[in-house]
């Protein structure tokens, strides 16, 4: 099972390039492969989620979200510098940390999901 986790993770990787523009404080998520739709391609709050749940991200973070269909490309707008670093962090090992949960989760070790807070809404 590790190794199918381990597959998917770098099917992932290799599926997102990322790309930062330290001047606009603009961070892009250019989408490779088969084209997605518009409900393929999610929405500002389940990126939000992903960067909480999958990330690790703790505080509430000022940022623009755009999804363009066309292009295939999710770019995030900061306010500040500091804010778009942490985000590129997270983004940089978000495949990493999922993959890390989910193996622990497949050997019982449920600690590491129920410590990613509550997501009910």
């Amino acid at each position: 099972m590790e190794n199918l986790i381990d597959g998917l993770k770098d099917m992932l990787k290799n599926q997102i390039s990322i790309e930062t523009n330290d001047k606009e404080l603009i961070i892009n998520l250019n989408l490779r492969g088969e084209r997605k739709n518009k409900d393929e391609l999610g929405d500002e709050t389940e990126l939000r989620d992903m960067l909480k749940i999958f990330g690790g991200l703790k505080e509430e973070i000022q940022m623009n979200i755009n999804i363009d269909e066309e292009s295939q490309k999710f770019s995030i707008k900061f306010t500040n510098k500091e804010d778009m670093e942490k985000v590129h962090k997270i983004l940089e090992n978000l495949w990493e940390r999922a993959a890390d949960l989910l193996k622990k989760a497949f050997i019982g070790d449920f600690k590491a999901i129920k410590d990613l807070g509550d997501f009910t809404e």
